[in-house]
């Protein structure tokens, strides 16, 4: 059995998302980061949860994160710093508009981690936070991207999720 780490968005929205992945991927040993703004009205604390994710990391011998939205900043942050280093690394809704707002430079950010690890974007076609099309435009070809439908940022289609996410990660549990 091996390792996957979960990382929700940054609302208590997410609280229910990161529970339904947990319940998706039960055949693996979880690991769950709980955002410390999701239980208060603050903003959320990049640094803060980045330590958290390193420590349950340096915990692992190999282990794949699952991200979704903010999760992959903090994901990302991660490992352009060389803190972590993932076996694999699955985004859901990569929030680029959110990262062009804020002067994140996400394109050279993403693929210099994807020297570094394997990287797979799922992607809402009419993703609020950074539409499929967008969110293609800045990736290099090393990066699997799949598009899928929606308009939400949700990603709450769990079982058409977990099958594409199988699909990347292969054999990982054998």
């Amino acid at each position: 059995m091996k390792n996957i780490i979960i990382l929700g968005g940054n609302s208590n929205k997410n609280i229910n998302w990161v529970y339904e992945m947990e319940k998706m991927f039960s055949n693996y040993n979880i690991y769950s980061l709980k955002y410390d703004n999701w239980y208060n009205d603050k903003e959320i604390d990049i640094e803060l949860e980045l330590t958290k994710l390193i420590n349950i990391c340096n915990k692992l011998d190999d282990y794949i994160i699952i991200c979704k939205s903010i999760g992959s900043i903090i994901t990302f942050n991660g490992i352009i710093n060389n803190l972590i280093n993932p076996k694999k690394v699955i985004v859901l809704g990569l929030p680029i508009y959110m990262c062009y707002s804020d002067n994140i430079d996400i394109k050279s950010i993403v693929n210099s981690c994807s020297m570094k690890t394997k990287i797979m974007i799922i992607e809402q076609k009419n993703d609020p936070v950074g539409s499929s099309s967008d969110v293609l435009k800045i990736l290099n070809d090393d990066i699997k991207f799949i598009e899928i439908e929606g308009n939400d940022h949700h990603y709450n289609n769990y079982l058409e999720n977990k099958k594409i996410i199988d699909g990347f990660i292969g054999g990982y549990s054998d």
